[in-house]
């Protein structure tokens, strides 16, 4: 599930994910715009997202570097539980 909650993809809303907006065709494409309004109105109470709009960040790419940070740290972990279980003396008992 994407973090922003049920029914967000991510990306620009054009289907390709990359945000820049390149593969949206309003003109033949159903859009919707269902939960807009609610998400609008969560995001202007959040105290978080309403201080750094006002610091100038950028959520978008602020975004897809905390995505990039995660899948590394996602990665490093992967490789840890691979390790251990090369490692653990439970791999060779029978049970």
């Amino acid at each position: 599930m994407h973090p922003d909650g049920p029914g967000h993809n991510g990306g620009d809303g054009d289907g390709d994910g990359d945000g820049d907006g390149d593969g949206l065709d309003v003109t033949t494409a159903d859009i919707d715009f269902d939960g807009v309004d609610t998400d609008l109105a969560r995001f202007q109470q959040d105290d978080l997202v309403k201080e750094a709009l006002a610091q100038g960040v950028d959520l978008r790419n602020y975004s897809r570097q905390i995505e990039a940070e995660l899948a590394v740290y996602e990665g490093k972990c992967v490789e840890d539980c691979q390790s251990n279980a090369r490692t653990s003396p439970l791999r060779s008992a029978t049970w």
